[in-house]
Parts: structure tokens; C-alpha cells; sequence
């Protein structure tokens, strides 16, 4: 190998630690549990140092790639843990929400579970979004499911609790509504401020309204 070519390889080798470390440092700005994409590095450096340089950090355990293009500097278990800490799939929604400008709200079997009505936890969790439909398959093995829906009154609930309450009765549908049912939901009513309730009651469809006022009156 040549002079010139071994100093140019050096050189070359120079440039991408000096990207590698100034995003480290940038990282390390924003502090442990921040989720990031790629596309927010583009103020330091073009998109092919910032690829090089995440695929470095994610080698060095210093950043965890989570999903495609998105990655977390993790918290630790503890103070003198080097065990690192996942940051849990609603998070990732809700970062991927903020970053998109787009709303979201658990569904179908998603949202019986996170009300109590269902105790099978599933590996995919499933949200309607007024924006584009995806999926997103996380490193844990679990997939983040967003179905579009143009149904625009599911999205103006003023109590999130009332709209999780919604989309879970829906889901289980009239004929699974058992006393046991019956008595899970009333406790969740009783975490809907009364002013709320009575704001959101119209936005079901019928069926869905007159259990929850059955419920709320008894």
C-alpha cells in the first residue's frame, strides 16, 4: 500500500471518529431515555457520517436501536448498573406521534387490555391514527400496529379514559358484556371526572352510550 493511500485511509479514519464523538457528545446533551431518529443528527453532520456513526454507538452499547431509524440512549437498572433499560412500546408511540404530528389511540384487543377487560397481554400493539397507516416491529419482538381511521369523533374525546373505555367495549361487543364486565368498567367510570362524562357521552355509537349511562347510574 502506498504512502498516499495509507495517509488518505488515516485521514478518512480521523473524520468519522470526530463524527462518531461529536454525536456522542450531542447524545449525551439530551441525557439517558431520550428516543431520537437519525433525521434529528442532520444538523451536525450529512447522512451518511450519522448512519456510520449511530451503526458505531449501537456496536458499542452505547445507543439502542429499538426499530428501523430510531434509536434511545437508554436509562440504567440503577446508579452502578450497566444494565440497560428498554423504553417501553407506548413511549415509542408517543414519540413517533410527536414527531409525525399525529394522534393516537389504543384499539381493539389493545385497548381492552390496557382497561382490564382482557388479561392477555398481546405482541401486537394496535392504535388508530389520523395519520398514515404502519407498522413498526420493535428489537423486544413486538410490533406497533397504526390503522388509520377517518372516524374523526374517536379523536375528540376530552377524557383519554373515556375514549380507552370506548374503544374497549366496542371491541368486545355487546354479547361479552358480563356482570364481571360490567363491574371492571363501572370502576373505570369512576376515574372520569362527571363534567367529562357528560361531555363525551354522545361520541360513542348508541349501544356503546347507553351501557356506560346504564352503568354510570347504578
Amino acid at each position: 500500500m502506498s504512502f498516499t493511500k495509507m495517509y488518505y485511509i488515516c485521514e478518512d479514519m480521523k473524520t468519522q471518529n470526530s463524527s462518531i464523538e461529536k454525536i456522542r457528545e450531542e447524545i449525551l446533551k439530551h441525557g439517558r431515555g431520550w428516543i431520537f431518529s437519525s433525521t434529528e443528527l442532520l444538523y451536525l453532520e450529512n447522512s451518511e457520517s450519522i448512519r456510520h456513526a449511530l451503526c458505531n454507538l449501537v456496536s458499542e452499547s452505547f445507543i439502542i436501536r429499538f426499530a428501523r431509524g430510531i434509536y434511545c440512549f437508554p436509562q440504567l437498572e440503577g446508579n452502578d448498573s450497566f444494565r440497560m433499560l428498554l423504553p417501553s412500546p407506548e413511549s415509542i408511540a408517543i414519540y413517533i406521534s410527536q414527531r409525525d404530528c399525529i394522534r393516537l389511540i389504543y384499539d381493539s384487543d389493545t385497548a381492552a387490555y390496557m382497561c382490564g377487560l382482557t388479561p392477555i397481554r398481546q405482541v401486537e400493539i394496535k392504535y388508530l391514527t389520523d395519520g398514515a397507516p404502519r407498522r413498526i416491529y420493535l428489537s423486544n419482538g413486538r410490533i406497533l400496529i397504526f390503522k388509520h381511521s377517518s372516524e374523526t369523533k374517536i379523536f375528540s374525546y376530552s377524557s383519554e379514559k373515556m375514549q380507552l373505555l370506548t374503544q374497549a367495549i366496542r371491541y368486545l361487543g355487546i354479547n361479552q358484556i358480563d356482570e364481571n364486565i360490567k363491574r371492571i368498567i363501572r370502576l373505570r367510570l369512576k376515574e372520569i371526572n362527571e363534567e367529562e362524562f357528560k361531555r363525551d357521552i354522545a361520541l360513542p355509537p348508541v349501544w356503546v352510550s347507553e351501557l356506560l349511562l346504564e352503568i354510570w347510574n347504578n
